[in-house]
């Protein structure tokens, strides 16, 4: 039996707390397009407890880590 899509996502934001112990002054560096169903859930998990995410490609990861410290 499959869990509807927003039961899944639900459960995913609220349990990764326990593997990503997200704080305000956090920065998350994020290369999953936007509309990912995975990276959707990871976003709000960010955002609802206060952490900044960088958006990234795997071309730019290099100069990324390079000049911002990642």
């Amino acid at each position: 039996m499959t869990r509807p899509f927003t039961v899944s996502i639900v459960f995913q934001i609220n349990n990764f707390w326990e593997i990503v112990p997200a704080q305000p002054a956090d920065r998350f560096l994020s290369m999953l397009p936007p509309w990912h169903a995975y990276e959707r859930a990871c976003e709000y998990f960010i955002f609802a407890n206060g952490a900044e995410q960088v958006y990234t490609t795997v071309r730019n990861f290099k100069v990324l880590v390079f000049y911002c410290g990642f």
